[in-house]
């Protein structure tokens, strides 16, 4: 079986120690947002130092085998001792986290020129190489993939470079992309949207399934929305998209949402894109946990966020949850085994 490694790397590139010992380690891998790690390492280690856990400067990957689960930058240590033992607990966030700590300025191309019908990982790609112009963390292009354009002149100065990439992935799915930054220090923009379906993955309980937590809310349901675009008073573009089969089942029930566009068609597609999300009582898999050391079990790297992973849920023969679910969040337990799911339907 493959070992959990822990690196710490300079920002320039040079691995400066390994360890395959330590206690209390977690991933948290979040999709579209900053990952955080945190471990703690043995005090007595000769090869843990300050020089080593340089807060703000050094960065610490995560693998198992030869696969990468987390790379980012060290924020804070603590240290906690008595006279026989002690430990260094480290926290780390993702590298987008450096990108959470840019803002465009008065002389970027973002601001003063902003961009016309551009496609959105364009845009994205733009603002990264713009940010790393003025000092670079050693980012690099990976996989662009094409997806929809977007006109944005409204880029204003100190605006936060993070919070308008994350902005691009907030939409519908039609209308928005995925984003993250691997270990490798490549960013991605994935569309529609990253990860695959892995019927392969099964998840069960009883079964491979250690623990869940469900709710089926039906607060949301709509047969029919009406759409308000851009508009002064009494003229403004509006779109109305319904679900007629629906409505057989539950009963005509409207609701109202905004979209910034005056296009019919662009207020149509975005309202069919959430009339989709709400059409039917929403199904909540708060948490889902498996044990990494399971036989029956999925590994860790058999599957990562984005996928769609069928899962069954069943009390007696009470039938809970038969259904595909999108990994939206994961909480990779390194010391206890265990991995935590959150989820959203596919």
């Amino acid at each position: 079986m493959s070992t959990w490694i822990i690196e710490i790397w300079s920002p320039e590139g040079k691995l400066l120690q390994d360890f395959n010992k330590f206690e209390g380690a977690y991933i948290r891998q979040r999709l579209n947002n900053i990952s955080t790690a945190s471990f703690r390492l043995d005090i007595n280690d000769p090869a843990v130092n300050t020089d080593i856990l340089n807060v703000g400067r050094n960065e610490v990957k995560i693998r198992k085998g030869s696969l990468y689960f987390f790379g980012g930058v060290i924020l804070n240590i603590s240290g906690s001792a008595n006279s026989r033992s002690g430990s260094i607990s480290v926290s780390a966030a993702s590298y987008e986290w450096f990108l959470s700590r840019r803002v465009f300025e008065e002389t970027d191309a973002s601001v003063t020129t902003g961009y016309t019908t551009q496609d959105i990982g364009v845009i994205i790609s733009a603002f990264i190489s713009e940010t790393q112009a003025k000092q670079t963390f050693g980012f690099t292009e990976g996989v662009i993939q094409t997806s929809v354009n977007r006109t944005r002149k409204d880029i204003k100065l100190h605006d936060n470079v993070w919070d308008l990439i994350q902005l691009f992935t907030e939409d519908s799915k039609s209308n928005s992309v995925d984003f993250e930054i691997k270990p490798d220090k490549t960013w991605h923009v994935y569309y529609p949207q990253k990860g695959a379906t892995r019927e392969s993955v099964e998840l069960s309980f009883p079964g491979n399934i250690v623990s869940f937590d469900y709710e089926r809310d039906a607060g949301d349901l709509t047969t029919r929305l009406h759409v308000r675009g851009d508009g002064f008073g009494d003229v403004i573009e509006t779109a109305e998209v319904e679900d007629t089969t629906q409505q057989g089942v539950y009963n005509l029930l409207q609701s109202v949402t905004t979209y910034s566009s005056s296009t019919t068609d662009v207020l149509e597609k975005y309202g069919n894109g959430i009339l989709e999300q709400r059409k039917t009582p929403y199904q909540y898999l708060t948490s889902v946990v498996i044990s990494d050391n399971d036989a029956s079990a999925p590994r860790v790297g058999n599957f990562g966020l984005g996928d769609i992973i069928p899962i069954r849920i069943a009390w007696g023969d009470f039938l809970i949850v038969k259904a595909n679910y999108r990994i939206e969040e994961m909480v990779i337990d390194i010391s206890e085994s265990r991995i935590d799911l959150s989820l959203g339907r596919e």
